[in-house]
């Protein structure tokens, strides 16, 4: 008797030891997921930034085209510069295979639409008057995509309340300061 109970304690140890080891490997798989949607979300962040970055910049060679349906302009990028395009767009493929759920791709969509919105909007000339909107709209898909990755990373949300409340006030003010300093140039 006491040989089966041995047994029976050898084999209840085991079952437990395996559960327990399914456990912690399920832990690490978690983990590692979690630190590759992270990268994921960083790179393609980083990508975007460096796409609007370029078509905003002096050096920038884009060209519009009339999309085929015919209700918006599409952003077209040589390829001697094309780098920041592919990034931008390999970064969002990236977001799309590893997104637990669908916030952060909605989210990544809607700022690399952004981004291509922003590009067409630096290549019109005359084009100032939608830029402010479109840049206010940017930002705020980046928020909106910091929030889902967030979320989809079991993290905290963050807030930028603060910015709404305060900044207006500094802006005015930088923009009163540098209108008195063009104003003092002119004497």
């Amino acid at each position: 008797m006491s040989g089966l109970m041995a047994l029976i304690g050898v084999g209840l140890g085991s079952l437990l030891s395996s559960r327990a080891q399914a456990r912690a490997w399920e832990r690490d798989e978690m983990r590692r997921w979690r630190d590759v949607r992270r990268t994921a979300y960083g790179d393609f962040l980083a990508a975007v930034r460096q796409y609007r970055s370029y078509v905003t910049g002096p050096g920038s060679r884009v060209n519009v085209s009339l999309h085929p349906d015919g209700r918006r302009l599409v952003p077209g990028i040589g390829q001697e510069d094309s780098e920041y395009q592919e990034k931008m767009e390999a970064a969002f493929a990236a977001v799309q295979m590893v997104a637990q759920d669908q916030d952060p791709v909605d989210a990544a969509h809607l700022l690399t639409r952004m981004a291509r919105r922003t590009a067409v909007a630096s290549a019109i000339p005359g084009a100032e008057a939608v830029r402010e909107d479109i840049e206010q709209r940017f930002f705020s898909a980046e928020h909106d995509f910091l929030i889902a990755a967030r979320r989809s990373l079991d993290l905290r949300p963050t807030s930028i309340a603060f910015t709404r409340d305060g900044l207006g006030r500094v802006d005015s003010r930088l923009v009163e300061i540098y209108q008195g300093q063009l104003g003092s140039g002119d004497t």
